[in-house]
């Protein structure tokens, strides 16, 4: 397992996974959840557990419905908005000597300035299809990681907040209903720590990206 599954993947669906727990420990029949561990316990493959393989299978819906949801598509994300001359993030000598880059390593001529005035749509996708080639000639550096790593964290971990919030209200309405004062208050916060990042989603995803976008440019111009 790499550095950015760990991360980005696997720790925001366990963080997410602890109403879930809640739930089964605290309010599901007792036969029920001795066998739910059971089944945590069993080798799924080698010395890799079923409770392992859930995880890591709830990572990846839980990515899925992250990009589906809380992603903006490529054309509109900050790697290609600081490439577009309307966008105020670099100045126009700036941008050219991206451009140049661009050409001379890929062979892609991206539009002028009255081409994007014309058809921002298209100019968007140009931009986007030649900075998704900028990402794979960059790769892993090592600050380029820790941003993707920290943008891979926090929209998967929005993703997350969906299956994390059903949970506590789950939570809270059981532990309400059976006088259960310490899960009561535990949902309580629980509930308001995903509700949180759910509710300012849009911000969140618009800084972290606006950083990776930043080093990503950056990095990309400090190479040969």
């Amino acid at each position: 397992m790499n550095k950015y599954t760990l991360y980005a993947r696997i720790i925001p669906t366990l963080i997410c996974s602890i109403p879930a727990l809640l739930f089964q420990y605290f309010f599901l029949d007792q036969e029920i959840a001795n066998f739910i561990g059971f089944l945590g316990n069993l080798e799924f493959i080698g010395d890799i557990t079923l409770s392992i393989a859930i995880i890591y299978g709830l990572s990846q819906v839980n990515r899925l419905i992250a990009k589906i949801f809380f992603e903006q598509e490529e054309a509109y994300m900050p790697t290609t908005n600081f490439l577009l001359f309307s966008n105020s993030e670099y100045t126009k000598d700036h941008k050219q000597k991206i451009y140049k880059k661009i050409q001379k390593d890929f062979d892609i001529q991206l539009p002028s300035e009255k081409e994007q005035n014309k058809n921002e749509l298209k100019s968007r996708k140009q931009i986007a299809e030649a900075m998704s080639l900028v990402r794979r000639k960059v790769g892993s550096g090592k600050l380029l990681l820790q941003h993707n790593i920290e943008y891979g964290f926090w929209r998967n971990f929005i993703g997350s907040t969906l299956f994390a919030i059903f949970f506590s209200i789950t939570d809270f309405y059981l532990a309400f209903s059976q006088s259960k004062n310490s899960i009561f208050n535990l949902s309580i916060v629980l509930l308001f720590v995903y509700l949180v990042p759910l509710i300012f989603h849009k911000n969140i995803i618009r800084k972290v990206g606006y950083l990776y976008a930043k080093v990503l440019i950056q990095e990309y111009l400090g190479m040969n």
